[in-house]
Order: C-alpha cells, then sequence, then structure tokens
C-alpha cells in the first residue's frame, strides 16, 4: 500500500501544478462589437473613412503577466467606405482575391515613457514589413485596451493608390489607420 502512495502524491501535485499554470496564464479575444478600425485617407477632391467591419484577433500573457503574444486579422472584403465603387477600388488594389487579409503579428513590446511600442510584422496585399507602432495599453476589470493612429504610406506595401473617373480621382499615399482594440479575457 506505501508503494501507491508516492505515485498518487506525484500525479495530485503535478495535477494541480497544470491547474495553476492554466489559470495563471491569460488568453483574450478580441471584442469585435466594442472594438473599432477606421483608415483615414485623402484624395485631390476630399478626405474618406473606411472602417472594418469584421476582424478577430488574439492576446495571450504567460504566468508572470508578461505578453507574449498579440495577433490582428482584417479581411479586406469587410473594408467598407459606404462606396461599392470606392469599396471595389479598395479590394482591388490591396489584392483582396490573392491576399484576402491584412494581418498583424506582434514580436515584442517595450515601453517608452508613458506609452509603449508594438513592434511586429505587418501584412498588406502580400508584401510584410517591419513596424513599431506606438500604442496606447490600458486594463478596465479583466478587459485590456490597444489604441493606437499609424500612418501608412501603400506604396511601402506595393500599394498603389487607387483612382477613380478615369484618374481625375486620386488618392493619397498615405492612410491613417486608427485602432481601439477591446480585448475579453477567456
Amino acid at each position: 500500500m506505501k508503494t501507491y502512495l508516492i505515485p498518487k502524491i506525484l500525479f495530485l501535485s503535478l495535477f494541480f501544478t497544470g491547474i495553476y499554470c492554466a489559470e495563471a496564464q491569460s488568453n483574450y479575444k478580441l471584442d469585435q462589437k466594442t472594438s473599432e478600425i477606421l483608415i483615414d485617407g485623402t484624395s485631390n477632391i476630399h478626405d474618406w473613412t473606411i472602417e472594418a467591419e469584421a476582424f478577430n484577433g488574439e492576446m495571450f500573457f504567460d504566468e508572470n503577466k508578461n505578453l507574449k503574444s498579440l495577433s490582428l486579422n482584417v479581411p479586406v472584403k469587410h473594408l467598407e467606405s459606404g462606396k461599392n465603387s470606392m469599396n471595389k477600388n479598395t479590394y482591388e488594389a490591396l489584392k483582396e482575391e490573392e491576399h484576402p487579409k491584412i494581418s498583424f503579428v506582434l514580436d515584442k513590446v517595450e515601453k517608452s515613457g508613458e506609452t509603449y511600442i508594438a513592434s511586429g510584422k505587418l501584412s498588406i496585399a502580400g508584401h510584410t514589413e517591419n513596424v513599431s507602432i506606438p500604442i496606447s495599453f490600458n486594463e478596465t476589470g479583466t478587459n485590456k485596451s490597444i489604441k493606437a493612429n499609424y500612418s501608412i504610406n501603400m506604396v511601402d506595401y506595393g500599394v498603389e493608390p487607387p483612382t477613380a473617373l478615369f484618374g481625375t480621382i486620386k488618392t493619397g499615399e498615405s492612410v491613417t489607420v486608427k485602432v481601439n482594440l477591446i480585448y475579453i479575457n477567456q
């Protein structure tokens, strides 16, 4: 009977250690209902805004509350301007058929004064660039939020700025991506 006691104690200690580690680690899912992604741009006629109507992502913290991973994916077909012709030009410029999503994958995050710098890989239209994005990071209860305004030159990603009406309407090369992302503890 004594020979079975040690394996049982070992099994129970490993079992409860596994539960503790699983509880100490935190996984967060992006809440699409309360989050927002907007893309602001210019043209020779007027400024414009496109909203991402669908997106997903995750954030994972280790047992020491260090951010270990973060991802964000935006399907190109869910970018909405409110104008069918502009949507079509956007999908075409972003090469939606070959590259149906825009994605960001975090490599690291560092604190810089009152803000943080999120460094990672941003992929647009099949082209990936290493980027460093200043973000504000907040915790509210069990939720975490990230806010950022980040300018992107479309040409850096091989995206030719869309035109309309045989080139008489031309968009600017740069856009500003504004994100307000709310991640909910799972």
